[in-house]
C-alpha cells in the first residue's frame, strides 16, 4: 500500500484511540474495487481496507470478493473467529487545535497484539515537552507511522525557492526509532542522519535532535555545488543500495554526469522521490544516504588531491 501524506501546520495535541467491533465494521458496505469500508469515529469517518480482516481466509475470500459474494465473506469470518479468536480494530486519530486526522488503523487479535501497539499519545505529548516544533507531517502505510516534528523557525533555502525544514524523525512499528532529519517543502522528500531505535519508555528525545537537523540541512545545501565526477563515484559510493532503485536514473544521470551538471544534491533528491511512496526499510536506507556519501569520501577519496581512488 502506498504511503499517504498529511501535513500539518501546527503543533499536535493529542492522539486518540478508538475501538471498533469488527461485526460493526462487516455490517457495512465496502467498495468492491477499493475494499474501503468506511467506519463513523469521533464525529469523524475512517476509510478501512477490508483485506486487513479478509486477508485470513487466503484465495477463498479473493474468489468470493470477485464474485461479489459480500454475504459469504462475512460468514466465513464469522466462523473463523469462533475458532480463532474475534479480533479488534484500533482506530488512531490526531488531533490539533482545529481539526481531526486519521493515523491509521491496526488489526489485534491476541492481548500481546495489544501490548505491542504503541500508545502513540504518551509518545506526542512526551515530544510536546521536550522538543521546539511547529509543524508535522505523517506518513502511513496502514503498518507502519512516520512522524516528522519539524520548525519553521530554521528554514533553510537550499537552492532557489527550494527550502527545507530541520526537525526529528519518529517512526513507529512494532517499535521507535528516531533521527534528526529535514523535509523539502516543495515535496515529502526527507534525508536523516542515522536512525537510532529507542530502548527507553518515555520519549523525551531533547532539542539536540533539532541541532544535528540543523548540520544536515547544511550539509544538504553544500550538495548543490558538489558535481559527481564519474558514473564509478556513483557506483562506488550507491553499492549497497538496490539495482533496480538505481537502473531508474542510470541513464540520465551518466548523460548529465557527461555534461558535468549533475550534483549530489540532484542524485538525492532523485532518489528520496524515488521511496516517497514506501515506509519500507529501503527508504530509510535511502534517507540516511548523507552518512553513505560522508564515508564514501573518507574511504574512497585521496585526502592531498581529492581525486576519487580506484
Amino acid at each position: 500500500m502506498d504511503v499517504v501524506w498529511t501535513k500539518i501546520d501546527k503543533k499536535i495535541d493529542s492522539i486518540s484511540s478508538v475501538n471498533t467491533d469488527v461485526e460493526e465494521i462487516l455490517a457495512q458496505s465496502w467498495d468492491p474495487k477499493s475494499f474501503i469500508v468506511q467506519i463513523p469515529v469521533e464525529n469523524t469517518t475512517i476509510d478501512f481496507d477490508i483485506r486487513k480482516l479478509t486477508g485470513s481466509l487466503g484465495d477463498y475470500s479473493k474468489v468470493l470478493h470477485r464474485e461479489g459474494d459480500f454475504e459469504a465473506i462475512k460468514k466465513a469470518l464469522m466462523k473463523y473467529w469462533q475458532y480463532k479468536g474475534k479480533p479488534t480494530v484500533y482506530s488512531e486519530l490526531l488531533h490539533t487545535a482545529d481539526d481531526v486526522v486519521e493515523l491509521r488503523s491496526k488489526v489485534a487479535v491476541t492481548d500481546q497484539h495489544r501490548e505491542r501497539i504503541t500508545n502513540l499519545n504518551r509518545l506526542i505529548q512526551d515530544v510536546n515537552n521536550s522538543i521546539t516544533y511547529d509543524r508535522a507531517v505523517i506518513g502511513n502505510d496502514s503498518d507502519k507511522l512516520e512522524i516528522q516534528f519539524l520548525t519553521t523557525n530554521s528554514r533553510t533555502e537550499i537552492a532557489k525557492d527550494d527550502f527545507v525544514d530541520c526537525g526529528l524523525f519518529v517512526t513507529v512499528d512494532n517499535n521507535i526509532k528516531v533521527a534528526a532529519g529535514v523535509n523539502r517543502l516543495v515535496c515529502t522528500n526527507g534525508l536523516t542522519r542515522e536512525m537510532y531505535l529507542w530502548k527507553g519508555r518515555d520519549y523525551k528525545f531533547g532539542d539536540d535532535f533539532l541541532k544535528r537537523a540543523m548540520d544536515l540541512a547544511v550539509w544538504f545545501t553544500e550538495q548543490g555545488d558538489r558535481r559527481v565526477v564519474g558514473t564509478r563515484e556513483l557506483s562506488i559510493a550507491l553499492r549497497d543500495y538496490p539495482q533496480p532503485l538505481l537502473n531508474r536514473f542510470w541513464k540520465s544521470w551518466s548523460e548529465r554526469v557527461d555534461l558535468k551538471e549533475l550534483s549530489w544534491q540532484n542524485v538525492i533528491n532523485d532518489l528520496t522521490q524515488a521511496v516517497n511512496t514506501t515506509l519500507s526499510s529501503v527508504r530509510y536506507k535511502v534517507l540516511q544516504t548523507p552518512t553513505v556519501l560522508e564515508t564514501f569520501e573518507k574511504e574512497h577519496r585521496c585526502p592531498i588531491c581529492s581525486a576519487a581512488s580506484h
